[in-house]
């Protein structure tokens, strides 16, 4: 078997083992093991995100559920605890999120990174700008309680999958697109629904889609690597 001769050093002497250069398909496995060190690194936060966020719904949106008179049979909560429970899930999945985010950006340079920061301020333009649009509608059109509890949520979930079938287009992954066209489906379903008990589809529907789709990542990523080992 031929053997790459060692690269000489000014001096005459051969160049430590380390410092040699490596043999092309070395070099090949060697990046090929660094991408899917990346990849997975990637996926687990996107992972702890999608975790995260499957939590804060089918606990927030069960509480709210609860706190509704007509909602959940077994016990009421307060309509006031019942928020409070709403606004710590979600909070609680934001600060996952940020943090998730951040360790996922980590040492990642170039255009990917732009593109994940412009991505992600879009999405939170879209949330404050639908915010801003039902709160403008308001002023002119009279809506009660319930329309509200259902346009809102089901405006807000709507844009949810709109934003991850959209960002498909950037990770180039069609599962994602599908998630997001479900949570657009879910949007839809629940809203026809009605209150209170769309917020208990949010809750399980909503939860179970995310926890289904963290699954499937996890194995997408387990094959990759073992169709590479």
């Amino acid at each position: 078997m031929n053997r790459e001769p060692d690269r000489i050093a000014p001096s005459g002497e051969a160049l430590p083992d380390d410092e040699q250069a490596l043999d092309p398909r070395a070099m090949a496995a060697v990046m090929a093991a660094q991408r899917t060190t990346v990849q997975r690194s990637q996926a687990r936060g996107v992972r702890i995100i999608l975790c995260g966020w499957a939590l804060a719904w089918i606990v927030g949106f069960l509480a709210l559920w609860s706190g509704d008179a007509g909602g959940n049979p077994l016990f009421t909560l307060p309509g006031l605890s019942a928020w409070w429970v709403f606004a710590a899930a979600m909070a609680a999945g934001v600060i996952t999120s940020t943090i998730a985010g951040a360790r996922m950006g980590r040492g990642v340079q170039g255009r990917s990174t732009k593109a994940g920061r412009l991505f992600g301020l879009s999405a939170a333009a879209a949330f404050v700008g639908l915010w801003l649009l039902l709160s403008a509608l308001r002023l002119h059109v009279e809506i009660d309680g319930a329309t509200a509890a259902l346009l809102y949520v089901g405006a807000f979930v709507f844009v949810v999958g709109v934003v991850y079938a959209t960002g498909s287009a950037m990770s180039g992954s069609s599962t994602q697109f599908w998630f997001g066209v479900a949570i657009m489906a879910l949007a839809i379903g629940a809203t026809l629904l009605g209150a209170p008990h769309h917020l208990l589809a949010y809750a399980i529907v909503g939860g179970g889609l995310m926890l289904a789709y963290t699954w499937i990542i996890g194995r997408s990523i387990e094959v990759e690597h073992g169709r590479q080992a």
